[in-house]
């Protein structure tokens, strides 16, 4: 029980957070032109969000009960990464930054994929999510020449 209430509060936490950052900058001209095409409209991406933490929170209550600490550690530094992008890309306006955070929260998540025996096509949905995230992070660098 201990497991599901650290895990939701965990994943509430960093959604708060991510949240606030992105809110408050997703409706305003820097966004619109550095936004690639590929962009889904915004309301897509609550939705997917909210599928996605439904499902990061099944994932980290399996892993703390697995007691893994690595995976543990990976898990968290994966969240603690999130809010750093969402903090660079959105209120900092440091696109480029939030690429390297973006290529770390791949990589922690790959691994977490990898080494976590229990809810891998759950997690592989997010692990693809975070692909296309990477790619449109990239894709917005080229952008920034524009605006």
């Amino acid at each position: 029980m201990i497991n599901t209430i650290i895990s939701i509060l965990s994943i509430v936490l960093t959604s708060y957070i991510g949240r606030k950052f992105t809110k408050a900058n997703i409706n305003n001209e820097w966004y619109e032109c550095i936004k690639p095409s590929i962009t889904p409209p915004k309301y897509i991406f609550p939705i997917v969000w909210i599928i996605l933490y439904i499902l990061l929170i099944i994932v980290f209550k399996n892993i703390l009960d697995s007691e893994n600490k690595l995976l543990i550690l990976l898990f968290g530094l994966n969240l603690i990464l999130n809010v750093l992008w969402t903090y660079f890309y959105f209120e900092k306006r440091d696109v480029k930054s939030a690429f390297i955070i973006i290529l770390l929260i791949l990589i922690s998540s790959i691994i977490i994929l990898y080494k976590n025996d229990k809810n891998k096509k759950i997690y592989a949905l997010y692990v693809l999510w975070i692909i296309f995230a990477t790619y449109i992070n990239y894709k917005s660098i080229d952008k920034l020449k524009l605006c």
